[in-house]
């Protein structure tokens, strides 16, 4: 489970295009409030859950991965006809993500996120991994009573603060 959860943040981090300084392009900023996101990455049962977000705690996802001792040797986000597309090459430590994902969405009420990623270096695993995922989220309201935005409540119920985890 863990694991999943790891490379399913690992893909979306990739997707959002982790802090696109080296980009012309910027990603929109979704609507405030909570969002369900249902992802999949071909590795055992797709896994749902949900995020408050504000516009802020938005912003501040898409630059997480720097704070996370991420570094990118290329962040390219296209804006296309239908959404983007957002290449990027990171390394953290000794392992080394390359991946291309395609957005598409208003970001007012729904996002798709399709992702196809190599990942080397993974200590434990012999040769490269490659996935396909994708991640599709809804715009579902308001954030629920005692939930703050970067709130994220995972599907066993745990609620994790993202911008508020140690780095």
């Amino acid at each position: 489970m863990h694991r999943s959860i790891i490379s399913l943040g690992l893909a979306a981090a990739l997707a959002a295009g982790s802090s696109l300084a080296a980009s012309a392009e910027t990603l929109p900023t979704r609507k405030a409030g909570l969002w369900e996101m249902k992802g999949t990455n071909g590795e055992g049962a797709p896994t749902t859950t949900r995020q408050c977000i504000d516009a802020a705690t938005d912003q501040q996802m898409q630059g997480m991965t720097d704070k996370m001792g991420v570094e990118c040797s290329k962040k390219q986000l296209t804006k296309t006809a239908n959404g983007y597309v957002n290449e990027t090459a990171c390394k953290m430590g000794t392992i080394s993500m390359e991946g291309k994902s395609v957005m598409t969405g208003d970001f007012n009420s729904a996002v798709r996120i399709e992702t196809d990623s190599t990942v080397t270096g993974i200590p434990g695993t012999a040769g490269p991994k490659t996935t396909h995922s994708i991640l599709e989220t809804r715009w579902i309201g308001p954030c629920e009573a005692g939930q703050k935005p970067g709130d994220v409540i995972l599907e066993n119920g745990q609620k994790l603060n993202l911008p508020a985890m140690p780095r």
